[in-house]
Protein backbone atom coordinates (compact mmCIF):
# COMPACT_ATOMS: atom_id res chain seq x y z
CA UNK A 1 0.00 0.00 0.00
CA UNK A 2 1.49 3.58 -0.74
CA UNK A 3 1.78 6.16 2.58
CA UNK A 4 -0.57 8.54 3.56
CA UNK A 5 1.47 10.39 6.63
CA UNK A 6 0.75 13.81 8.03
CA UNK A 7 3.12 16.39 7.24
CA UNK A 8 5.93 16.22 10.06
CA UNK A 9 9.34 15.52 10.32
CA UNK A 10 11.35 13.66 7.49
CA UNK A 11 8.01 12.31 6.10
CA UNK A 12 8.16 14.88 3.17
CA UNK A 13 11.57 13.50 2.14
CA UNK A 14 10.88 10.14 1.13
CA UNK A 15 7.20 10.40 0.23
CA UNK A 16 6.77 13.64 -2.14
CA UNK A 17 10.16 13.50 -3.26
CA UNK A 18 9.59 10.12 -4.54
CA UNK A 19 5.98 11.24 -5.74
CA UNK A 20 4.74 7.76 -4.21
CA UNK A 21 2.75 8.29 -1.44
CA UNK A 22 0.27 11.64 0.04
CA UNK A 23 1.32 14.06 2.62
CA UNK A 24 -1.53 15.62 4.46
CA UNK A 25 -1.04 18.96 6.47
CA UNK A 26 -0.95 17.75 10.51
CA UNK A 27 -3.92 17.98 12.28
CA UNK A 28 -6.05 17.73 8.86
CA UNK A 29 -8.64 14.59 9.64
CA UNK A 30 -10.28 15.28 6.77
CA UNK A 31 -7.62 15.16 4.37
CA UNK A 32 -6.02 12.50 5.87
CA UNK A 33 -9.62 10.28 5.64
CA UNK A 34 -10.20 11.38 1.92
CA UNK A 35 -6.81 10.33 0.96
CA UNK A 36 -7.06 7.26 2.41
CA UNK A 37 -10.88 6.98 0.99
CA UNK A 38 -9.31 7.66 -2.42
CA UNK A 39 -6.82 4.55 -2.23
CA UNK A 40 -9.39 2.14 -1.25
CA UNK A 41 -11.66 3.25 -4.19
CA UNK A 42 -8.61 2.84 -6.66
CA UNK A 43 -6.80 -0.36 -5.22
CA UNK A 44 -4.83 -0.50 -8.86
CA UNK A 45 -3.09 2.48 -8.09
CA UNK A 46 -2.40 1.77 -4.61
CA UNK A 47 -1.00 -1.35 -5.07
CA UNK A 48 1.37 -0.06 -8.14
CA UNK A 49 2.24 3.39 -6.18
CA UNK A 50 3.03 0.90 -2.63
CA UNK A 51 5.18 -1.83 -5.10
CA UNK A 52 6.94 1.73 -6.44
CA UNK A 53 7.44 3.31 -2.95
CA UNK A 54 8.97 0.20 -1.37
CA UNK A 55 11.23 -0.22 -4.08
CA UNK A 56 12.36 3.51 -3.37
CA UNK A 57 12.88 2.74 0.01
CA UNK A 58 14.60 -0.51 0.12
CA UNK A 59 17.09 1.12 -2.36
CA UNK A 60 17.52 4.32 -0.90
CA UNK A 61 17.45 3.30 2.89
CA UNK A 62 19.07 0.04 2.40
CA UNK A 63 21.43 -0.66 5.41
CA UNK A 64 24.33 -0.96 2.94
CA UNK A 65 23.40 3.02 1.58
CA UNK A 66 22.48 4.30 5.82
CA UNK A 67 25.38 2.63 7.25
CA UNK A 68 27.90 4.12 4.26
CA UNK A 69 26.08 7.50 4.96
CA UNK A 70 26.76 7.62 8.88
CA UNK A 71 30.76 6.35 8.07
CA UNK A 72 30.91 9.17 5.56
CA UNK A 73 30.06 12.17 8.48
CA UNK A 74 32.27 10.50 10.73
CA UNK A 75 34.91 10.19 8.86
CA UNK A 76 34.40 14.20 7.61
CA UNK A 77 34.40 15.16 11.88
CA UNK A 78 37.74 13.42 12.49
Amino acid sequence: MPVVASDVGDCKQVIENAGLGQLIPAGDSSALSQAIINYICDLESAKIRGLQLKAHVTTRFSEQVVSKIIIDQYQKIK
